[in-house]
């Protein structure tokens, strides 16, 4: 496969499967999620699969992942969140898209490299994800609910964040358990010559 064709497909696929695991969390998630914890900001969910993308798509994938991650992140804010200001839908694509890419590569000198590149023969454990996942999320939290708070969506901060933190957590092991039996499918369409 092509350079170009496989940077495609998989910003393609990235992108729509970001847009149909917010869908799930959205119309499925949520709305048992405002009954059951009614004063929750309406920007948080408490399982967010996307999330469990994001980490998993940028191991995978690296900064491959990038460009499908922003896009899918500016298409759900849009449709499903209803983000309409510009400025605002483009710092959260920026953050959702470039977030876990730049951890991801801060972190791996400490010791907790996330990425399943093509020179790893093993996939990393779950513990190195969650522990990836927590400093993704942890920064990802801080960000967008600044962003948030910056245009007035957001009033409780602190409940945004813990909340954030949480979800994204929740939805990554969602996620692993997801990647675990879809990954011989995915490893066979990307996994070969592949550069970080």
């Amino acid at each position: 496969m092509s350079l170009l064709r496989r940077s495609l497909t998989s910003t393609l696929l990235i992108a729509a499967l970001y847009i149909a695991l917010d869908a799930i969390v959205v119309f499925l998630f949520n709305p048992i999620q405002f009954h059951v914890v009614p004063g929750i900001s309406p920007y948080s969910s408490l399982i967010y699969l996307p999330f469990a993308l994001r980490v998993f798509g940028t191991s995978l994938l690296g900064k491959e992942a990038i460009p499908g991650l922003f896009i899918g992140m500016l298409a759900s804010s849009h449709y499903f969140w209803s983000i309409n200001d510009v400025e605002m839908l483009l710092a959260l694509s920026f953050i959702g898209g470039f977030s876990t890419w730049l951890v991801f590569r801060a972190i791996a000198p400490l010791g907790v490299d996330a990425f399943y590149l093509a020179d790893r023969t093993q996939v990393p454990p779950l513990n190195t994800y969650l522990m990836a996942g927590l400093f993704v999320a942890t920064l990802d939290a801080f960000l967008m609910v600044a962003v948030l708070e910056a245009f007035g969506k957001v009033h409780q901060a602190s409940l945004t964040y813990a909340s954030f933190v949480l979800g994204a957590l929740s939805g990554l092991v969602v996620g692993w358990y997801l990647a675990q039996a879809s990954l011989p499918l995915v490893n066979r369409l990307f996994r070969s010559d592949r550069a970080e």
